[in-house]
């Protein structure tokens, strides 16, 4: 089979964000402005999490704290994840990007 080129995300990022928003339990509350964090993720080829770290959030009050801290829950509890294994290369590792937007 030849290797894959180019990035494939559109095919395996919803897969993976449909399976964290089935076990993320947003805090209550919410914040006066949009929330974006940002994590390193490296995953192994069975879906498990080898590495999972915050590195970027747009806020510092205590909403976006707690908010931050319930993605980190998610990507936790919602191991292993199912992903296309033709895809490994590009999910073993990746940032996803959390939004809250302001209503």
């Amino acid at each position: 089979m030849p290797k894959r080129t180019g990035n494939a995300a559109a095919h395996w990022g919803p897969l993976f964000k449909a399976q964290v928003e089935r076990c993320w339990k947003k805090p209550g509350g919410g914040g006066k402005e949009p929330i974006e964090a940002i994590f390193v993720i490296k995953l192994n080829r069975d879906g498990m999490i080898d590495e999972a770290r915050p590195i970027s959030i747009t806020s510092t009050t205590p909403y976006s704290k707690a908010y931050q801290m319930s993605c980190m829950r998610a990507l936790e509890n919602c191991q292993p994840y199912r992903l296309p294994d033709a895809y490994y290369d590009e999910w073993r590792f990746f940032e996803p990007v959390f939004t809250e937007r302001i209503r």
